[in-house]
């Protein structure tokens, strides 16, 4: 399974106490040093590889970023928090239950498959979710904002869309394609 995030470099480490069970990864723009786990560093070249893991939580920094999830392993909870920023997140494919929550800002998510249970929490901000394909449950939550949903496939009909897809407003006005 790999993840990947172009133009910046990520922390991986193992808490204290936790090996095997949790892996937390964190951007930074420069290495870090004095970490109490041991860290490996990754650079905007190379995807993070793991398996084994229950819980993977990844968090982005307040800048605009893009991070694309080429895919997850089975079995691993998957929770993607992108914070500050206007982010772009591109969700390949996933086959663990997987979130991913967008913060301040107009972000664009786009889930271009599942195989397992997705959940999108869009913060502030005018935001835009691509659903294309789903084959498991998949649910939208629009936070404030006018947000937009754009639901069908590469081929412009809703011939990828085989699960139940919940898509929940907000106060403001949201339009769904």
């Amino acid at each position: 399974s790999t993840l990947r995030e172009p133009g910046t470099y990520w922390l991986w480490t193992i808490p204290p106490g936790e090996r095997g069970s949790r892996l937390m990864f964190q951007r930074y723009d420069r290495v870090l040093e004095g970490v109490d786990a041991a860290p490996v560093v990754l650079t905007s070249d190379r995807g993070i590889d793991y398996g084994t893991v229950e819980t993977l939580a990844i968090s982005l920094g307040s800048g605009n970023d893009a991070f694309t999830i080429a895919s997850t392993a089975a079995g691993t909870v998957t929770t993607l928090d992108t914070d500050g920023g206007q982010d772009t997140v591109s969700v390949e494919t996933v086959s663990s239950a997987t979130t991913v929550n967008t913060g301040l800002l107009a972000d664009t998510v786009t889930i271009h498959s599942t195989n397992a249970v997705t959940t999108v929490n869009t913060g502030d901000g005018g935001d835009t979710v691509n659903v294309r394909t789903i084959a498991a449950a998949a649910t939208v939550n629009a936070g404030a904002g006018n947000d937009v949903v754009n639901v069908s496939g590469a081929d412009g009909t809703l011939l990828g869309i085989t699960a139940a897809l919940t898509l929940n407003g907000d106060a403001d006005s949201d339009t769904v394609n």
